[in-house]
């Protein structure tokens, strides 16, 4: 079966009941990940059928309008795609130039794709396992594990989600499929074994991705400091992906005393990401316009999540629920309803659905003050 992809970013995957993966096949499945990418080349030396793919560029400078080449795409990151045309000639072009891709997809990986939208998470991430072991192309691997993290990403598990998201970073720098890194945006608690993992990945100097994603993880509690320093290094990274995000987490930090004009320059600082990064740091603009008592700017900063940057839907259900709060803080009552109503329908699966029935129903006060930073 065919499928469409885009080309710097995942699928907006709904999520719904959380599962947990056996202990016993999650273990076994890291191993078989611990050898790759062996596994990746033998699978690409065996493959005898070439794979036809179809590559659809944008209209722009080297072509007047959309132009499809056929053949097979060979490997694929955030910076080039580098396509076998039939006649065996090989051709790179700037990823950038790429409007979408149609490429064959095993049928476990079409299987992983329809379990994931019926929210049947064990049964999307047994598929997703068997369509890695199954799929003979490193870059359609890559692509594979992204999905993968965002599985476990999306049921909690973030050590999970970030030790498959370290694989695809290790075996491809300029992933396009970045926006799978797990960081945290909304704060809270940490549970014992995430802050264990997170410092070790701390700790990895040798992995500015590991690096990011642990202080992350530990910004709300006793490594705090140790946290910001790293981050801190980190914003001077020559990878503005890496530099950008570490400087968004920082912010978190820094909402509480953030005026209006400090924020407005976040909101400057986001537009250098690629699109799929601009989740997070928008919500965290969102927040600093609150605590700086703009309502309407801080409603407009979190609906960039429901309404554009939608592809983390727990992140996205809590952004839509404090722009209500803003909107409510403001005056605009019916009109943050609405967004509670957006809230239960769109994600009733969500810690924030929760809280927006009890606010639809009248059983909890709606907020006239932004909600506490969290971090």
């Amino acid at each position: 079966m065919k499928r469409t992809s885009g080309n710097d970013s995942m699928p907006a995957w709904r999520a719904g009941r959380r599962c947990a993966c056996p202990a016993g096949a999650a273990i076994a499945f890291a191993a078989i990940l611990a050898s790759w990418p062996p596994i990746a080349a033998r699978g690409a030396q065996d493959q005898e059928t070439p794979v036809e793919d179809s590559v659809v560029f944008k209209p722009g400078a080297r072509y007047s309008g959309a132009i499809t080449l056929r053949g097979t795409i060979v490997d694929y990151t955030s910076e080039e795609i580098t396509i076998r045309l039939k006649n065996g000639q090989e051709r790179t072009f700037p990823s950038g130039e790429v409007l979408e891709f149609h490429t064959s997809r095993t049928t476990a990986w079409d299987d992983a794709d329809d379990h994931v939208q019926a929210h049947e998470y064990i049964l999307a991430v047994t598929d997703l396992q068997k369509a890695f072991k199954e799929e003979p192309r490193p870059w359609a691997q890559r692509e594979v594990l992204a999905r993968l993290a965002w599985c476990y990403r999306l049921q909690g598990r973030w050590i999970d989600a970030g030790e498959t998201f370290l694989s695809i970073y290790e075996n491809d720098k300029n992933t396009p499929f970045f926006s799978a890194i797990p960081l945290e945006w909304i704060g809270g608690e940490t549970p014992f074994d995430l802050r264990e993992r997170a410092r070790q990945w701390l700790d990895r100097r040798e992995s500015p991705v590991a690096v990011l994603m642990g202080a992350s993880h530990l910004l709300a509690g006793p490594d705090r400091a140790a946290a910001l320093e790293k981050l801190g290094e980190l914003t001077k990274h020559p990878e503005p992906r890496i530099a950008i995000l570490a400087a968004a987490q920082i912010w978190r930090t820094e909402i509480g005393k953030a005026g209006e004009d400090q924020v407005y320059r976040w909101e400057e600082v986001i537009r250098r990401l690629p699109a799929s990064l601009r989740a997070g740091p928008y919500y965290v603009v969102g927040k600093g316009y609150a605590l700086a008592r703009r309502s309407e700017q801080a409603a407009l900063g979190f609906l960039w999540l429901p309404l554009v940057y939608d592809e983390d839907p727990i992140l996205t259900a809590q952004a839509c629920l404090e722009a209500g709060d803003a909107l409510a803080a403001s005056g605009h009552a019916d009109e943050a309803q609405t967004l509670y109503r957006e809230v239960v329908v769109r994600f009733g699966f969500t810690p924030a659905a929760a809280e927006a029935r009890l606010l639809l129903q009248g059983l909890v006060p709606r907020k006239n003050s932004p909600r506490d930073g969290g971090s």
